[in-house]
């Protein structure tokens, strides 16, 4: 829940499972992932669209850790709006920083912009 509250939403403490959906308080919704438990996400992605989404999501994940994730870092969370092109991604640091990426898939690709 941590990770979530760091990406700026705010939703009641629930137990979350991999592919829950999950209403901000502003009513929209989010579908919840762990980075190691992301295999369903992919697959979903997959079979939503004839582009290829997940494999340039496989990448941004990818760059992400390799510029930002230190030891010790929790394991990252990701949220996406129901399209599954759009959303955040976020981990805590072993200090207690969070780090929220904003994350969105356009023109082939997904781009992403660390929040301060």
């Amino acid at each position: 829940m941590k990770a979530i509250h760091a990406m700026g939403i705010e939703v009641e403490d629930q137990k979350l499972e991999n592919m829950t959906t999950i209403t901000d308080e502003n009513g929209k919704k989010w579908v919840f992932n762990e980075f190691t438990k992301s295999t369903n996400l992919i697959e979903t992605m997959r079979e939503k669209y004839d582009e290829d989404v997940a494999g340039p999501f496989i990448s941004v994940q990818d760059e992400i850790m390799q510029q930002y994730a230190k030891p010790g870092d929790s394991i990252p969370t990701i949220l996406l709006d129901e399209t599954l092109k759009e959303g955040y991604f976020a981990f805590i640091r072993q200090d207690g920083e969070a780090l929220s990426f904003k994350i969105k898939y356009d023109n082939g690709s997904w781009g992403y912009e660390l929040e301060k």
